[in-house]
């Protein structure tokens, strides 16, 4: 398959899925296992979900929560979590993102893919978030269930990653399902009076906290 062809396809798959038009070539629902024991499951976040203002809150609300760790601080609101969910996720044309619901189809947490590069075949891990108190490591089976969707839909040649270099327990998650760190960013913060935004530092600026690069390899 060329590199157009491999493109048109993934585009489409995504953009079905988001808009709950039917897709043969992939499920929207992904059950998680924990040593043969299904602990809860990962479900397509779609189009319907605008209209459930419950989830908008609980988004914003984890967002606050853990914005030490997302690349921009800023106050965080149900409007401006509904816009992002809109735009920046369900006519992103190439992210998608999964909740992560226990058995009792409760949200937990969320994780997704984003930033395709068709060319060379490989998209990142996103938005990795455990929001509420759940089975102890939920997060290790969870992430393996969604990256097995991920190579079985996509296959790419590599998955890709990056967390602050400071976050340990997400690192030692990662690794657990086998990424393995390849590089490092130094970042800088762009502070106004709204928001905080972590950006690559300039040539010869040192850096205030680091993004560190992890990428799994299917065939290795």
């Amino acid at each position: 398959m060329n590199v157009s062809s491999y493109e048109t396809d993934i585009l489409e798959i995504l953009h079905n899925i988001k808009h709950q038009i039917p897709e043969t070539r992939a499920h929207t629902l992904i059950p998680v296992y924990d040593n043969g024991v299904r602990v809860a499951h990962l479900r397509l976040i779609t189009s319907a979900d605008l209209g459930r203002p419950e989830l908008i809150q609980l988004l914003a609300k984890w967002r606050t929560v853990h914005e030490h760790w997302f690349p921009a601080q800023f106050k965080v609101t149900a409007e401006g979590t509904k816009r992002w969910l809109e735009l920046g996720v369900l006519e992103c044309k190439d992210r998608i993102l999964f909740m992560l619901e226990d058995e009792r189809n409760q949200p937990i947490g969320h994780m997704g893919f984003y930033r395709f590069n068709f060319a060379e075949r490989h998209c990142e891990i996103d938005n990795v978030v455990r929001g509420e108190a759940a089975k102890p490591g939920i997060m290790t089976p969870a992430l393996q269930a969604l990256m097995r969707w991920g190579l079985d839909v996509f296959q790419p040649a590599e998955l890709r990653l990056s967390t602050y270099a400071e976050n340990d327990k997400a690192i030692s998650l990662y690794k657990r399902c086998g990424f393995e760190p390849y590089d490092k960013t130094p970042l800088v913060a762009s502070r106004t009076p709204e928001r905080v935004d972590w950006v690559p530092a300039k040539a010869g600026q040192e850096g205030e906290r680091y993004s560190l690069w992890m990428r799994f390899k299917p065939n290795q």
